[in-house]
């Protein structure tokens, strides 16, 4: 059986975006497609956990970080050799081109 190659462009890293990534990595084991995951997101971190906002906005804890539910690591771990995954931190998407399947980007100073 030949495996298709598909690359998979995900624009934010917040939980519905790495749910997706990770999904697609689950889903591969059985299936006879390969995935080339690219995740971009805008801020230097990936996978806020929204449940502790209201938490965070009431004061009950101060270290923002606590809200991250997993590092751009993390992720990276999850890789295989049928899969790659690469997180794509400090980069804002500026365009999508279907026609073309280019995406441009603009990379953020920020840490």
């Amino acid at each position: 059986m030949i495996k298709m190659k598909i690359k998979v462009i995900i624009i934010g890293a917040g939980a519905t975006g790495m749910g997706v990534a990770s999904k697609l990595l689950r889903s591969e084991k059985n299936s006879d497609k390969n995935f080339d995951i690219h995740v971009y997101q805008e801020k230097n971190y990936i996978s806020l956990g929204g449940c502790g906002i209201p938490y965070y906005i009431a004061n009950e804890f101060k270290d923002k970080k606590l809200l991250n539910d997993r590092t751009k690591k993390d992720f990276s771990e999850k890789s295989n050799n049928k899969n790659k995954n690469k997180i794509h931190l400090n980069q804002n998407v500026i365009k999508v081109d279907t026609a073309k399947q280019e995406i441009h980007v603009k990379k953020n100073n920020r840490r």
